[in-house]
């Protein structure tokens, strides 16, 4: 009985604690990103404590934000620099995204654009 008692105590911290200790395995490290909502470009990112570097290979594309953690799995991205002049009206852009679901080195994600239109895409850990 003790055991019993153990095992479905444990398997409650799971539940509750188990995704959000993993969020922080996306902390830091080089990431893949896939859109799911549309055929978007590839996209590389390279996540510092407060700091992300995204770059878009094939539209020689590269955009740095200020990175701040609102919660272990939410995110706040702003973005302070781009190297295309036609995209320059993206500095001082905010979004907030969400983890919603980890699956070993991917992270499921979404976030909310100001028309109300919800993206979502994966982030798979490289290193």
């Amino acid at each position: 009985m003790k055991y019993v008692l153990f095992y479905i105590i444990f398997f409650f911290f799971y539940i509750c604690f188990g995704q959000e200790s993993k969020c922080s395995d996306f902390r830091n490290g080089t990431f893949e990103y896939l859109d799911l909502n549309e055929n978007a470009p590839k996209a590389i990112s390279i996540r510092y404590d407060s700091l992300q570097i995204d770059s878009y290979p094939e539209k020689k594309l590269k955009f740095t934000s200020k990175l701040r953690w609102l919660t272990e799995c939410r995110y706040e991205l702003e973005c302070i620099s781009v190297n295309d002049s036609l995209m320059k009206n993206q500095i001082g852009e905010k979004v907030i995204v969400q983890i919603i679901k980890i699956d070993g080195n991917k992270a499921f994600c979404h976030y909310e654009l100001e028309e109300g239109i919800i993206r979502e895409f994966v982030i798979i850990k490289i290193k």
